[in-house]
């Protein structure tokens, strides 16, 4: 299944297409040696995450766009370690983001993120896999241009995979704390998705999810759903094309969302 990465407690994730396209080429020479062999595990465009990890050794790399026409640019990236055969360690950032203000507009680097997942039980026809993951978000984007939110931010999240006739679905319910900047102590958020992806036909996949978060302190609640298709054109490969659509007030309207997941390989020894 395709998901994204519950990272952040915002929506919607906030790298220049070149800047990943340099990441993706440096990483897969330093690869080289030890050829990728297994199947990529795409966690995106989703905000939450299902229990797979990278095989063991290997690097993937996660890229793509976000836009909202007229209004912001986003280049998302991640880059995963399979730290063993369940743990996945992983590293998100954004070096580039565009977004729209009353005055000039923003450009700029976003907040870093730092995580690692663990699968507690793997996958099989008669049982659901679980996982459980944690990460911190770094205010490393300028707040004021609207490139980070100036909070450090700590994340707990809990997931569990089944498979339903030919149907990948994933649950998955995400702790957020974090600080306002001045204030005295963390706020504290919640999220709940459902995800599910489904073949239609031997490389093409069509895959969906629901997400509903808040924070009652901020009175913010923002609910949206992501609609999209994956293509598989080699086993280390995912290209995804996707829409995010708003379900209230709290998340922009509409937004596209295009990407690619591959599998580097492992570090020559």
């Amino acid at each position: 299944m395709c998901a994204l990465d519950g990272e952040g407690h915002d929506p919607i994730l906030h790298i220049p297409v070149r800047s990943a396209l340099f990441a993706s080429l440096s990483l897969s020479a330093a690869c080289h040696a030890v050829p990728a062999t297994e199947p990529v595990t795409a966690q995106r465009p989703f905000f939450s995450t299902d229990t797979g990890t990278p095989p063991s050794g290997s690097f993937e790399i996660e890229a793509g766009v976000v836009a909202e026409i007229d209004e912001t640019l986003l280049l998302p990236t991640t880059l995963k370690y399979g730290a063993g055969e369940r743990t996945e360690l992983f590293l998100g950032w954004a070096p580039f983001q565009h977004v729209e203000l009353e005055g000039p507009d923003s450009h700029g680097t976003g907040d870093v993120t730092l995580g690692a997942k663990h699968r507690l039980v793997d996958l099989a026809a008669d049982h659901p896999g679980l996982a459980v993951q944690g990460s911190v978000k770094l205010p490393t984007g300028v707040r004021e241009e609207g490139l980070g939110t100036g909070e450090l931010d700590l994340l707990l999240g809990a997931a569990a995979t089944q498979l339903f006739d030919g149907w990948s679905v994933s649950a998955y319910y995400q702790l957020d704390t974090f600080g306002e900047p001045g204030a005295g102590g963390p706020d504290v958020g919640h999220a709940v998705a459902l995800a599910a992806a489904s073949p239609l036909h031997e490389r093409c996949s069509l895959f969906g999810e629901v997400v509903q978060a808040w924070v009652p302190e901020q009175d913010f609640a923002p609910a949206f759903t992501t609609l999209g298709v994956a293509w598989n054109p080699c086993r280390l490969l995912v290209l995804d094309l996707a829409c995010v659509v708003a379900l209230n007030d709290d998340v922009p309207g509409f937004q596209l969302a295009f990407g690619i997941t591959e599998n580097l390989g492992r570090l020559a020894e």
